[in-house]
């Protein structure tokens, strides 16, 4: 169970690019985690962020176009402790840099988050959790409109592209596999005549 939920966290690693970009990178690694694979860059705009980053009410509404049911709440950490998991909470790094990080999970001692500044998962108590969070949550699931896109591997891809040219990649194989044979025959042939 743990190693799924390992995998899951590796899936949903997603780093902003800009001090601006946490929320958006926070919805598309909670995104990433229920199998729906999509560019912050493309969250960021339906989100409408800004210089100054994004709104919870972006990031409700970009999340509730992706099929996903979003809802902000002001709450605590005990009734934190009993919604969905992952959800997008409100810190303040510093003493006035706001930031948007994912929850993963919360026990009776620790938290464990995903910041997107740096892309790492990393526990913490909940009294080092406290001190940074403003009680600002997204809580947020797949909604009835959501639909999984599934991330395709490399080789997957390769072929899906090299498809609708697949008569000329097996025309030039052919003429490789002739080319290469007579460079093997030719040589084994003057040695034979010598």
């Amino acid at each position: 169970m743990v190693f799924m939920k390992r995998n899951k966290w590796r899936r949903s690693r997603i780093r902003q690019r800009d001090l601006s970009d946490c929320g958006p990178a926070c919805l598309a690694s909670v995104c990433a985690h229920y199998g729906l694979y999509v560019a912050a860059s493309r969250i960021r705009q339906m989100a409408q962020t800004d210089a100054q980053g994004t709104s919870v009410l972006g990031i409700v509404q970009a999340a509730m176009q992706l099929g996903i049911d979003a809802k902000g709440v002001k709450t605590n950490v005990k009734l934190l402790s009993l919604d969905i998991m992952p959800a997008i909470v409100h810190v303040i790094i510093g003493s006035q840099r706001n930031h948007f990080i994912v929850l993963h999970s919360i026990t009776s001692r620790y938290v464990t988050v995903m910041d997107p500044a740096d892309g790492s998962v990393r526990k913490m108590t909940v009294d080092e959790f406290c001190q940074v969070w403003t009680g600002v949550a997204i809580l947020l699931s797949p909604g009835e409109n959501f639909q999984r896109n599934g991330r395709k591997s490399i080789i997957q891809r390769i072929f899906q592209t090299a498809r609708p040219h697949r008569q000329h990649l097996i025309a030039a194989g052919c003429c490789a596999l002739l080319i290469s044979g007579t460079g093997l025959i030719l040589p084994t042939r003057s040695r034979l005549s010598a």
